[in-house]
């Protein structure tokens, strides 16, 4: 095959402009982000546009990568980033979208799913993880990142960016001093 006759690149424009004090986390290179902000922030649009960002740039093909996003709530969690999720991946060509799973599914076969409620991250259980988002981590069982999501990060050295708003010294507050 020549120059000539390789496909040319796709641009892919997402609908994401970040805020000025989220370009920092965007532009870290670390495994763990902790973002703490006040409410309405912005800290659920910027971290998934972080993880979407880095599913279509991972070009690995076996397993696909996968991406997840845990909320407090299921309710919470389908209301807000479900519309986020199809809002900032509507320009991706042969995007698809599982309903019932809250699933993603990239063009490069990445999958970004969401989680919420108290006992959705058992369902990630045993699975592998390239990337997580944490949200309202305050909000979340104490357990979930010890137990559950940092075993599943594991294989494949996987990130997550744990956010939310500080309520004193809480089980958030202690995780970022570990």
């Amino acid at each position: 095959m020549s120059e000539n006759d390789a496909p040319a690149a796709t641009s892919i424009v997402i609908p994401y402009v970040p805020r000025k004090h989220f370009l920092p986390i965007h532009r870290s290179k670390k495994r763990w982000k902790f973002v703490v902000m006040h409410r309405r922030a912005g800290k659920s649009v910027g971290s998934f546009n972080e993880m979407l960002k880095r599913a279509l740039l991972n070009d690995r093909k076996d397993p696909p990568p996968r991406y997840g996003y845990v909320g407090p709530s299921f309710d919470q969690t389908k209301d807000l980033i479900w519309g986020y999720a199809k809002h900032y991946t509507q320009n991706i060509p042969g995007v698809k979208y599982s309903e019932g799973d809250l699933k993603v599914t990239l063009p490069n076969g990445a999958t970004i799913q969401l989680y919420g409620g108290a006992a959705a991250y058992e369902r990630m259980r045993g699975l592998y993880f390239d990337g997580i988002m944490l949200d309202e981590y305050p909000l979340l069982n104490p357990a979930v990142f010890t137990t559950v999501v940092r075993p599943c990060l594991a294989d494949y050295r996987g990130w997550a960016i744990i956010s939310g708003t500080s309520n004193g010294d809480d089980h958030f507050h202690e995780l970022l001093k570990k």
